[in-house]
């Protein structure tokens, strides 16, 4: 019998949303922000996504204009964060992670830094970040935390640091997958966005 799930987070841990183009993965980014917005409600979410095509529908990732969020490249996203507060709650949304270039280190210093007010939630195709070396999603991932949707392969749980079983324990739709925390794999439906 199924039951509810969660994805229990301690300060400066990070999640990670694994899967293949259309396994669901925009629509756990847009479920997680929004669950991550109702629980809190003066918080800011920068939403990065490296296509433009992908911008016009970033407001289903849960932002809302100017002084609560801001919505586009890694660079502008990071320049609007500048601006907050240090001690404000900030979530960093960042969608098809392994397109996100790092080239001056802004992202991986942003986490290096850490901080109890800062989540980030990046998700991307496995088998790309997964062979990215030196990416800044490694620091993302070291939390070992996260989903993995659609068709899982076993060499998928590398980068949540898991081993999955051998059988398939998922089905190929989307938003069908595995929860991934702290070492534990458990199967799972994601559940429609909130808001």
């Amino acid at each position: 019998m199924a039951a509810p799930a969660g994805l229990r987070l301690h300060p400066g841990e990070h999640v990670f949303v694994g899967g293949a183009p259309r396994s669901g993965r925009t629509n756990a980014l847009a479920t997680l922000a929004g669950q991550w917005r109702a629980a809190t409600p003066g918080g800011w979410v920068g939403v990065v996504t490296p296509r433009p095509a992908r911008r016009l529908g970033a407001a289903s990732l849960g932002t809302v204009p100017n002084e609560m969020g801001a919505v586009g490249t890694a660079e502008e996203v990071l320049a609007a964060l500048q601006q907050l507060d240090a001690d404000r709650e900030t979530l960093l949304v960042i969608d098809d992670a392994e397109l996100v270039q790092d080239d001056r280190g802004a992202l991986a210093g942003l986490l290096a830094a850490g901080g109890e007010h800062l989540l980030v939630i990046a998700a991307g195709r496995p088998d790309v970040v997964r062979s990215a070396y030196g990416h800044w999603t490694t620091a993302v991932r070291r939390s070992r935390k996260g989903l993995l949707l659609g068709a899982v392969h076993d060499l998928d749980g590398d980068v949540l640091g898991v081993l999955l079983p051998r059988r398939g324990t998922v089905r190929p739709r989307p938003g069908d997958g595995l929860l991934v925390t702290d070492g534990t794999v458990t199967p799972m439906q994601l559940a429609m966005p909130c808001g």
